[in-house]
């Protein structure tokens, strides 16, 4: 019996291992692929079986290999069920031996007999699978006794018969055991997927109302003035100022629903070899009036020679947005420094502030969505700039300290001519 107890539990390890690692990664009812990597896991186990076998002391040769065939096809169907028979027809053919003819007698009716319980037992629930599959490993192991006894009967004496008598309990309960752990496994699946459905939905959920509130603002504030608009009591000076106001709050509407779009869609454009400094001059360029205008001064320190492979425009974005972030992180002035340099095969582009800075849980939690350590931000402008950075091959590093400032320090591989 340790050899009947070793191969039903090998025969249960197979199909767990299986369960886990494939069985939630392809469609074994629909697609080909999963059709045809299912087969070959079906055949090999059954193979398996067949090449280890185990022998009463009459020399009585006998195996498990209708386990797996009833299990990969109560849950594959018809297909697999047909092909993986042929590869075990041809596999017992090429053992040989008095005992072929007697198992292609057996699959005649075995076949048929589980081919039955295939529709309804894809519409049970899960108990009932453990029951049916208990049901038809007992009568296709019956068959098999009632069919070998028939066939020789001078062959089966009291020895063998009660040797197949004592396998079918281990059939049945390695049957249910095996059935009760896939059960398990493809609900943990089906509820790890639904988690994973209600997270997409949470974020969209979250995505809509964080849109709906900032564009809600600015529109809400174009709104009230042209009320006054209508109601004519303003003077031309006050139209003039509630125009400006207006056409500021729907530049900002634009801006937010530009940095979703962004989101949405990070993709690099057209790739070519750049000068980083010539980058960082233009970002310095952008950024100048807006900081003068909240009494930041601007440094540059930039090394010669810096070249690198990457979209023009969506670097620019990633290094206004961090100024940006910057000049807004200093309310009581101070100094915004662009230094470059080289690190081994790596440029770094640093952008230093002396503003508020930051804790290390605020560090921590930059680039993601939703995330701000403005009042009025949405998160997505740098989570944006994480993204972009990441598909040019390069990351982010941060360093802060709160009162004191922060750094942020963007690496990107330096471009070599000949590379």
């Amino acid at each position: 019996m340790k050899e009947l107890m070793n191969q039903m539990f090998s025969i249960i390890l197979r199909f767990i291992l299986y369960e886990i690692f494939w069985s939630d990664k392809i469609n074994i009812t629909e697609s080909k692929k999963g059709k045809a990597i299912t087969a070959l896991f079906g055949s090999l186990s059954i193979i398996l079986c067949m090449s280890f076998p185990f022998a009463s002391s009459s020399g009585f040769i006998y195996d498990l290999r209708y386990i797996p065939l009833v299990l990969i096809t109560l849950y594959a169907g018809y297909e697999v069920c047909l092909l993986v028979s042929l590869i075990m027809f041809g596999y017992r053919y090429i053992i040989g031996g008095d005992g072929f003819y007697l198992s292609v007698i057996i699959m005649i009716f075995v076949i048929p007999f589980i081919l039955f319980w295939v529709p309804r037992f894809r519409t049970c629930n899960p108990k009932k699978r453990v029951m049916m599959g208990v049901l038809v490993s007992f009568g296709v192991a019956v068959i098999d006794l009632i069919v070998s006894i028939a066939w020789i009967p001078d062959l089966f004496g009291k020895e063998i018969i009660s040797y197949i008598l004592l396998s079918i309990p281990f059939v049945t309960i390695g049957m249910a055991i095996t059935i009760s752990l896939i059960e398990r496994i493809k609900q943990n699946n089906a509820i790890q997927q639904q988690l994973r459905e209600a997270e997409k939905l949470k974020v969209v959920s979250q995505l809509a109302s964080s849109i709906a509130h900032e564009v809600r603002n600015p529109l809400t504030v174009v709104r009230g003035f042209i009320q006054l608009f209508i109601e004519g009591n303003t003077t031309p000076d006050k139209r003039q100022q509630y125009s400006k106001i207006m056409l500021e709050e729907l530049e900002r509407a634009q801006f937010i629903i530009d940095d979703y779009l962004s989101f949405a869609r990070p993709e690099i454009g057209r790739i070519e070899v750049i000068d980083v400094n010539s980058i960082v001059s233009n970002a310095t360029n952008i950024m100048s009036s807006y900081a003068t205008a909240n009494g930041v001064d601007i440094v540059q320190n930039l090394d010669e020679n810096l070249y690198l492979q990457a979209d023009k425009r969506k670097l620019t974005q990633v290094i206004v947005n961090i100024a940006k972030n910057a000049v807004e992180a200093m309310p009581h002035s101070g100094t915004l420094e662009f230094r470059t340099e080289t690190r081994n095969d790596e440029i770094l582009i640093h952008i230093i502030d002396e503003g508020i800075g930051m804790s290390q849980e605020q560090i921590e939690r930059l680039g993601f969505p939703f995330y701000s350590t403005k009042d009025k931000g949405t998160g997505l402008g740098m989570m944006v700039s994480f993204q972009i950075v990441r598909m040019m091959n390069g990351r982010i590093q941060v360093q802060s300290e709160l009162g004191k400032g922060t750094q942020f320090s963007i690496l990107l591989p330096r471009w070599k001519e000949g590379t």
